[in-house]
């Protein structure tokens, strides 16, 4: 486990990762307790679920971090006073402990990549403790009921029949969401109209599937909303802003932020490699490409980036060997 989460923090801190970047340590920690107290909140009060939910800059909102802070001290005080005040004080500790562990891979102290807030994934394995935890509440309740029970059965029965309900609705109301991509896609920017991640998303999904003009509608909106956090220029953002521009028909304008990146940003593997497309529009030019997929394929050192790299290097030897007849099938990296 060391090597590979040594691993995963060396891999998330590159520059081409994501666009946001946590470079401190005290970034990480504020990210790590708000990431921890939202995804509490969405397990105690389970209302507007997405899959993905967008943090907007590598700076933490004080206010949240302050009400992340304080509730986590309320959860820490009742944790111990579980642990003093229990029994089978070791069973409570394990839960807690659960807890913690199973949450700390995905609280942002160890990068691995996308940098969100929290997703509804996050929470299943740290939170599968609590259904042992509430088994164990309600057996010790129901040992402790008063002499005279029939009103205290009354209310537990109603409350239980009240939460399996609404678990029910909400559980029903997620499966629909959940039935295809373009549903759940959907859900999310309606949940959240400036989440870049999901708005960038979907737009590539309708463009693939032939829908232009929603299309790029959603990818010019992705662009729009990125361009108003506060994120420094970086390999990650010059793609995507190259990327969007030429999903979006300003083909020369993104063209020209690829070849700027490639230039100041030589050891990435991205610039090379979306450049090297670009400059296949021209017939002088071509020849020359094969070249610069090589560059990006060896500069590579991500997964999805030796994928695409090589990817589109076995496209152009098989677009060389049909003598450039037709179109170059690879793709823009991001």
């Amino acid at each position: 486990m060391i090597p590979i989460t040594m691993q995963a923090n060396h891999l998330g801190s590159d520059p081409s990762a994501d666009l946001i970047r946590l470079d401190t340590l005290q970034q990480r920690i504020a990210k790590a307790i708000i990431s921890i107290w939202f995804c509490l909140q969405k397990a105690l009060w389970p209302t507007k679920l997405s899959p993905h939910y967008v943090i907007h800059g590598p700076d933490a909102d004080f206010s949240e971090l302050l009400v992340a802070c304080t509730t986590l001290l309320v959860f820490l005080f009742i944790g111990l006073a579980s642990c003093f005040g229990a029994k089978d004080r070791g069973s409570i500790l394990a839960v807690w402990i659960h807890i913690i562990a199973f949450f700390l891979p995905v609280s942002g102290l160890i990068q691995h990549g996308m940098i969100q807030k929290g997703g509804d994934r996050y929470a299943y394995v740290p939170l599968a403790a609590f259904a042992p935890a509430l088994a164990a509440l309600l057996f010790y309740g129901v040992r402790a009921r008063p002499k005279n029970h029939k009103i205290f059965n009354f209310i537990l029965i109603t409350a239980s029949i009240m939460i399996l309900t609404s678990e029910a609705q909400l559980t029903a109301r997620q499966v629909v969401i959940w039935r295809s991509d373009l549903a759940l896609l959907r859900h999310a920017i309606a949940i959240d109209p400036f989440d870049w991640r999901c708005l960038d998303t979907l737009g590539e999904f309708l463009l693939r599937n032939g829908y232009q003009t929603e299309a790029t509608q959603l990818l010019e909106r992705a662009l729009q909303t990125v361009e108003l956090m506060p994120l420094p220029f970086s390999p990650k953002l010059a793609v995507f802003r190259g990327k969007n521009l030429v999903l979006t028909g300003r083909v020369d304008e993104g063209c020209a932020l690829f070849h700027q990146a490639k230039e100041l940003y030589p050891e990435s593997p991205l610039p090379h490699n979306n450049a090297a497309i670009c400059d296949l529009r021209h017939q002088q030019l071509v020849p020359l490409q094969r070249k610069n997929f090589e560059i990006a394929l060896s500069l590579a050192y991500r997964e999805d980036q030796i994928t695409g790299a090589a990817a589109n290097l076995r496209a152009y030897d098989i677009w060389q060997a049909n003598g450039y007849q037709g179109t170059f099938d690879g793709t823009l990296l991001y």
